[in-house]
């Protein structure tokens, strides 16, 4: 169970102030908890540096990675990219990775055009 972005379109920050988002600790999907840490994808070495996220299986549990560096819009976008593959990966139903770019496009421009239709998940 994995899953990978690859961008090109994600560039690091170019500006001397970078915006820094502050990921939860562990985030919760379904009964299980998944750890999300800013570090390079493991898939990155070698020639194979183009990967900015990483949802992966590990021995110490789930784990979301997300490549340090990216400005906060990048990150998000990874971040609902991985959590994409976390979902449909632990609900028994792998979703390939055209289909987690097609939602992740589609709910990222939702987020972004939407904001407080966005927030509104998460008011009691």
């Amino acid at each position: 169970m994995s899953g990978t972005a690859a961008n090109p379109t994600f560039t690091p920050c170019k500006d001397s102030v970078k915006v820094h988002m502050r990921f939860p600790l562990l985030l919760r999907v379904g009964s299980r908890l998944i750890k999300v840490r800013l570090k390079e994808p493991s898939a990155n070495t070698g020639k194979n540096r183009e990967l900015v996220g990483e949802f992966a299986h590990t021995d110490a549990g789930y784990e979301i990675r997300v490549a340090p560096g990216l400005c906060r819009r990048e990150r998000s976008l990874v971040l609902l990219h991985e959590l994409l593959h976390a979902v449909s990966d632990l609900g028994g139903s792998p979703l390939s990775e055209r289909q987690v770019l097609a939602l992740e496009n589609g709910l990222g421009a939702f987020a972004v055009d939407h904001p407080d239709v966005w927030k509104s998940f998460s008011k009691p």
